[in-house]
């Protein structure tokens, strides 16, 4: 098939050569280019960020200073943030810092990078920038707080959690990061307490408070806080992780497995899938359904077919090592 479109491409070119010249070329191209830019945009709306970067990387130089199309940078910002890729979104804004100029998110993300790489002064010449335009104050407390804590400034870092207060998530997000701070379990437990009052619903809180239950060794309590989590946020692979690796530790691995496998099934997350695969198969011996997902986000995805079709009483084909490069 690819050597059929190359062939198409070229016939093309010739075409545009001998219709209107270099200038058909250039009009040949600017239609690729457009037709691209729709094809990447419809790879990020179906959450396929990497594929929508693959695309735009083939296209857009950030530094060039004749860039096809300005929505090409603003595709990859998002892409990159979408993926969390603060470091790659700091290289982006050294070369091109326009086009972060209405997206605090992004910005938000290049600081915490900026502080990452070293770049300490650009990263407080930025936040500097932004002072005063904020449109989140509470994420901006919470990213001016982990500076202060990236500088070692631990006083600074409660001073600024001290001296306001928020409602609802927020409030509770601002006490949770205050807990950290302390030492005192029953000080954090106090904190955390007034965290659960302002958001009940907030997975966060419901992890750090199972984590001072499962350190003073009372697992109910723990077990509760963990499931909550999950109540909380279902969709969310992390919790299931939390609540089955607490299981693995107090030595309920049984438990485990089912709460890997239901949150494989819930979240579609390969790590939860490969736990309850691996120890399913130590354990209990029994098979595990493949995850459905076949996003071009699943890193694994090329092994699922080869798990799934695994005797019982093997854990993967030797066939599967030379065929996958995930497993070699």
């Amino acid at each position: 098939m690819r050597p059929l479109i190359r062939t198409l491409s070229l016939i093309l070119i010739i075409t545009c050569l001998a219709l209107g010249g270099w200038g058909g070329l250039v009009a040949f191209k600017t239609y690729k280019a457009e037709k691209s830019l729709h094809a990447a945009s419809l790879a990020f709306d179906k959450t396929e960020y990497t594929e929508a970067l693959n695309i735009i990387d083939h296209y857009y130089n950030p530094a060039s200073a004749s860039s096809l199309n300005p929505a090409w940078e603003k595709l990859k910002i998002n892409s990159l943030l979408h993926l969390n890729q603060g470091t790659a979104l700091a290289a982006l804004y050294n070369i091109a810092p326009e086009g972060f100029n209405n997206n605090e998110a992004a910005v938000r993300l290049v600081i915490a990078a900026l502080y990452q790489l070293g770049e300490n002064n650009t990263a407080i010449a930025l936040r500097e920038a932004w002072r005063g335009k904020e449109a989140d104050a509470a994420l901006w407390l919470f990213l001016d707080v982990e500076s202060a804590l990236f500088l070692n400034q631990i006083a600074e870092a409660r001073t600024l959690l001290s001296s306001t207060h928020f409602t609802g998530e927020d409030e509770a997000l601002r006490l949770l990061r205050l807990s950290y701070l302390e030492k005192d379990p029953a000080l954090i437990l106090s904190l955390l307490d007034q965290a659960l009052v302002a958001d009940p619903q907030s997975p966060e809180v419901r992890i750090a408070r199972g984590q001072i239950f499962e350190k003073s060794n009372q697992p109910r309590l723990a077990s509760f806080e963990y499931a909550s989590a999950i109540t909380a946020a279902p969709n969310q692979a992390i919790y299931y992780h939390t609540l089955g690796d607490f299981y693995y530790r107090i030595g309920q691995k049984p438990l485990a497995i089912t709460v890997w496998a239901d949150g494989a099934g819930h979240t579609q997350d390969a790590s939860l899938w490969l736990k309850a695969y691996t120890w399913g198969r130590l354990i209990k011996n029994t098979p595990l359904a493949p995850l459905h997902t076949s996003t071009q986000e699943d890193p694994l995805k090329t092994i699922w077919p080869l798990l799934a079709n695994t005797p019982a009483d093997a854990f993967l084909p030797l066939s599967a090592l030379k065929d996958s490069p995930v497993l070699t």
